[in-house]
């Protein structure tokens, strides 16, 4: 345990330190926040490494997926951040066959006289499969990273769908489609006017029988009747019965 003394030597010590003076030491104390581990879910960018080239690899993403909210932003941070040590465990993967071939190249000549581009890749493989494990790391690496790339794709996809899902009823009215005209939709014909009613055209009817009109006497018919008036006995005009 540390005594009193010392702590306050450290302290006065501490307040006469500047912090790093040489270009070395502050490029290194600049990245001591910095996480660059392979299946850390810190955003990774080592040290030889281009930051700018990472920057713009991440605003194509955010481009692409256009994030409306932190949380979407995030996930877009993490597609990116994958892919970025995606692209390095490949080149890790390169990097380390090419050391084995360039090992083995003395080997590869005495054995194979006439051997092929992929013969010398195959033995660097076995070599490397046989006397280390540098190959399964990489590729256990690369499953979990993928696994994560994965997950955070399909989780932005499916907040931005339930998004778009809640967005779309608040532009229309509730309850209610809006038609959208079609494009080269043919219009419909104009109406055909009503004309007006006509009454029916009569027809005759073959043998009808013409109809009855009243009997009108005329003078003479009066004089007759006149006169069988006064011939009858009573004087009266007869009358119904």
């Amino acid at each position: 345990m540390r005594t009193n003394k010392q702590i306050e030597a450290s302290r006065r010590n501490g307040a006469r330190s500047k912090g790093p003076v040489t270009e070395q030491g502050k490029a290194t104390s600049s990245r001591n926040a910095t996480t660059h581990a392979l299946t850390s879910e810190t955003l990774v960018v080592l040290q030889n490494e281009s930051a700018n080239d990472f920057e713009s690899f991440r605003a194509n993403l955010t481009d692409h997926f256009q994030p409306t909210c932190p949380l979407e932003s995030d996930l877009v941070s993490e597609i990116a951040a994958a892919r970025w040590r995606l692209r390095r465990i490949l080149g890790i993967e390169t990097s380390v066959m090419d050391r084995a071939m360039s090992e083995l190249e003395d080997d590869f000549e005495r054995l194979f006289e006439d051997g092929s581009e992929q013969l010398r890749q195959a033995q660097a493989f076995q070599y490397l499969s046989n006397n280390t494990s540098v190959l399964t790391a990489l590729g256990r690496y690369e499953s979990r990273i993928r696994r994560s790339y994965e997950k955070a794709v399909a989780d932005l996809r499916r907040m931005q769908s339930e998004r778009r899902k809640v967005e779309t009823p608040r532009k229309n009215e509730p309850g209610k489609l809006i038609a959208m005209p079609m494009q080269n939709e043919p219009k419909p014909p104009d109406p055909v006017p009503i004309r007006d009613s006509q009454p029916a055209r009569e027809f005759p009817i073959p043998n009808e029988p013409e109809p009855l009109t009243a009997y009108e006497p005329d003078s003479e018919d009066r004089d007759r009747m006149r006169t069988k008036f006064h011939q009858s006995p009573t004087g009266r005009e007869p009358g119904p019965r």
